[in-house]
């Protein structure tokens, strides 16, 4: 894809894995890379992608915005040639996690640690994951939760039967008689 360098370009969710590998790459290519996040003032978040930034030829620059906060990401569009939109609202505050989460990402990981992995493939948190990277990033073990969990979804796609065909409607088997 060819990208027009005269004109930023947005990258929601920059601070998340899959974004932090487009961001570094966009980097590389020289373009300046508007990247909307919760907090720009947090240094420890930033630190691996302004670390990229110096080594490269491009430019990034912070905007404060939010998923749930309408127009927040306003200025960070403005002048954008292109956005990508890697973002996904997650929820940090859960009441209740068994009723909310089904299963907690840690106990699909002890579900894994069982050998009880058709089980882990059963929990709806293996599907209501949006790879946030906030389990992985505090787990105090180093656990790279959110990975284990998006191969886990693989592997239940994997495991699907064959789509059937599906039927034709009568409008269409008219246009193609």
């Amino acid at each position: 894809m060819q990208i027009e360098k005269t004109a930023p370009v947005m990258v929601t969710g920059a601070t998340g894995y899959v974004a932090g590998w487009l961001v570094k790459r966009l980097l590389e290519e020289g373009l300046t890379v508007h990247a909307p996040v919760r907090d720009p003032e947090n240094a420890g978040k930033l630190k691996y992608l302004n670390e990229i930034a110096a080594s490269t030829p491009g430019q990034i620059r912070f905007f404060r915005a939010d998923l749930l906060d309408q127009g927040s990401y306003a200025e960070a569009m403005e002048g954008c040639a292109i956005v990508f939109h890697t973002a996904s609202p997650f929820v940090i505050d859960v009441k209740d996690p068994q009723r909310d989460l089904d299963l907690t990402p840690q106990q699909v990981m002890n579900l894994l640690r069982l050998q009880l992995r058709e089980l882990a493939l059963g929990s709806r948190m293996v599907w209501d994951c949006v790879t946030c990277y906030q389990c992985q990033e505090h787990c105090p073990q180093g656990v790279e939760v959110a990975d284990i969990l998006y191969e886990l979804r693989n592997e239940a796609v994997r495991r699907l039967p064959p789509l059937k065909p599906r039927a034709q409607c009568p409008a269409e088997a008219q246009r193609e008689a």
